[in-house]
């Protein structure tokens, strides 16, 4: 199962856009010390996926590359699938939720900058209408 370590400092976020966006541009922010740990608190949330055959709507491939950043230098990776089968996926650890709209990946999208959003309207469709701030 898939956790973050407690208390980030701050996030970076490279945001990979779908095959639909328009342009088809990467886009990069930070998130700040409330932002990074609201959203490891929602993946430390999360069931495990479990196993066996999945059945997932079909995806676009946007996702979120998260680098927490934490006091004493570390670092840790966490990749987002934002649509299709949305989970969120560590190296060596078994990834984590899997629904129609994913609570982290909802929360995460809260936190999209416009610019990036306004290039992959079916992700800003689904950002949170309230509880998030985007950047």
């Amino acid at each position: 199962m898939i956790a973050v370590s407690k208390n980030p400092t701050s996030a970076l976020v490279y945001w990979l856009p779908g095959g639909n966006a328009k342009p088809c541009q990467v886009a990069a922010s930070t998130l700040t010390e409330q932002q990074a740990r609201r959203f490891a608190r929602a993946i430390d949330k999360d069931p495990p996926m479990g196993n066996g055959p999945i059945d997932c709507p079909a995806s676009d491939g946007s996702a979120a590359e998260v680098y927490f950043r934490f006091a004493d230098g570390t670092i840790e990776l966490a990749d987002v699938d934002l649509n299709g089968c949305e989970q969120v996926e560590a190296p060596d650890r078994d990834p984590v939720g899997i629904a129609t709209f994913h609570p982290a990946a909802s929360i995460l999208l809260g936190f999209a900058p416009k610019t990036w959003l306004a290039d992959n309207p079916e992700l800003a469709e689904r950002q949170p209408r309230s509880g998030a701030t985007a950047l």
